[in-house]
């Protein structure tokens, strides 16, 4: 299967505009380009599933996944981030960050998370 072919937009805004779609975008878990190319398609009425829209979990998505973790073991908050972090071989403070959308999480180690919790 080939990839659509690609083309570059260059346009100047102000600075505090960037700013605030860039922070946007990271709460969204979504690099600027998508956000924008989203948000635009949206715009114009245009309804794409595409993988830069969907490869990355909100972070609700990841809280909702310790939470479950959480209620099933019957622990607090910080053991069932403790535990969700070990799984992935990662820190805790990774899965906070995760959680508050200050960090996305890459596609492999949300797949990987679905699977461990769902075992455990």
């Amino acid at each position: 299967m080939s990839k659509a072919p690609k083309a570059a937009i260059h346009f100047e805004t102000q600075r505090d505009n960037k700013t605030r779609w860039v922070k946007q975008a990271q709460r969204e878990g979504m690099k600027l380009n998508a956000w924008i190319t989203k948000h635009l398609n949206a715009a114009l009425g245009i309804s794409r599933n595409s993988s830069a829209d969907t490869a990355n979990p909100k972070p609700e998505d990841v809280m909702k996944l310790r939470e479950s973790l959480q209620k099933r073991e019957s622990i607090g908050i910080t053991a069932a981030q403790d535990r969700c972090a070990e799984m992935l071989h990662t820190s805790r403070r990774a899965w906070q960050q995760w959680e508050r959308g200050e960090r996305k999480i890459h596609p492999a180690f949300w797949e990987l998370a679905q699977l461990k919790c769902s075992k455990n």
